[in-house]
């Protein structure tokens, strides 16, 4: 018999109650084939418990099973699945690319507990875009071709599939018009380590590592080894030498060329990551730097750089 499991959803004091019913058959499935549209009968590795080790040199994850992913919790988890980012292979929209990778999801990862999609709601990035007109300006965006009415009319309809997979796999999706599906996680995310849960972000999306502790971990796709891979506070710390708390002022200094985000590096030549975690073990956060800076001038950061500084928090910071 499938699990039941209930849990409230407040968000922007709208209320919503979902009922999980899970697992479904894994036959019910509809949406367990390759990019090729064969049918899958079974997972396409074994699961195995795995020892990860971190590469902090080249930044490559190892795993001593061979293409197994097993990850043992005596507390109840919740998945919350970014939809966006999983729907584009290199920058290219595709519904193929979505459908291998939540087979995987479903069929190797989930195991039967609650999971959330969240998508962004409709102009989620107006906000920060206010903020800096440039805020994702280098994003392609379809439908910018000659033939740019046939690819968002076929994006459109992709999008239409993808929520009503979602749908009859039982996995409710949360939308939010006027915010990005990032701030929402974190929302959620926030609501359920209070009611006692762990959180799981399934995303491909590095801002998530600023949210990432004990209790949240993050689940990312690795196309080069065709499965998902937790990303734990363990290997955060292997890869940064720093606690996730310093994430956000770390990535406030640096900037994200990706979303189009400048950092201080911008603004004082030969700033760059191993200068940025050097100031941070020493101040501690972007507050604290800023407020040295402007009264030793430290590293030749100037006052006008407490703007600066606090707008790109502001951009990159999940809320």
């Amino acid at each position: 018999m499938a699990k039941v499991f209930d849990f409230p959803i407040i968000l922007h004091s709208q209320a919503c109650y979902c009922r999980y019913n899970y697992p479904l058959p894994y036959s019910q499935h509809p949406l367990i084939f390759t990019p090729t549209a064969e049918p899958r009968l079974k997972p396409n590795f074994p699961k195995l418990k795995s020892s990860y080790s971190y590469d902090n040199n080249n930044q490559t994850e190892k795993s001593s099973a061979r293409r197994g992913l097993h990850y043992h919790s005596s507390r109840k988890r919740v998945f919350f699945l970014d939809v966006n980012p999983l729907c584009y292979n290199e920058g290219t929209w595709s519904f193929q690319y979505f459908a291998h990778w939540i087979s995987l999801f479903l069929a190797d990862v989930s195991n039967g507990e609650p999971v959330v999609a969240v998508i962004d709601g409709e102009r989620g990035n107006e906000y920060r875009r206010n903020l800096l007109p440039t805020y994702k300006a280098n994003r392609k965006r379809p439908g910018g071709s000659v033939s740019g009415g046939f690819i968002r009319t076929s994006v459109e309809r992709s999008h239409k599939v993808i929520l009503d997979v979602l749908k009859n796999c039982n996995v409710p999706v949360v939308k939010i018009e006027s915010h990005e599906a990032d701030d929402v996680v974190a929302t959620l995310v926030a609501q359920v380590l209070q009611k006692g849960f762990q959180a799981v972000i399934a995303s491909p999306d590095k801002d998530f590592k600023q949210l990432i502790s004990e209790d949240v971990q993050i689940l990312i796709p690795m196309p080069e080894l065709d499965r998902w891979s937790y990303y734990t506070l363990k290997h955060y710390k292997a890869q940064y030498n720093c606690d996730p708390q310093s994430d956000l002022s770390l990535r406030s200094m640096l900037g994200d060329e990706a979303d189009g985000v400048p950092g201080i590096k911008d603004v004082v030549p030969k700033f760059g990551r191993k200068t940025a975690l050097k100031l941070l073990r020493k101040h501690g956060n972007l507050e604290n730097l800023l407020a040295a800076a402007t009264v030793r001038t430290v590293v030749m950061l100037m006052f006008n750089l407490m703007t600066t500084g606090y707008l790109i928090e502001t951009l990159v910071m999940i809320q």
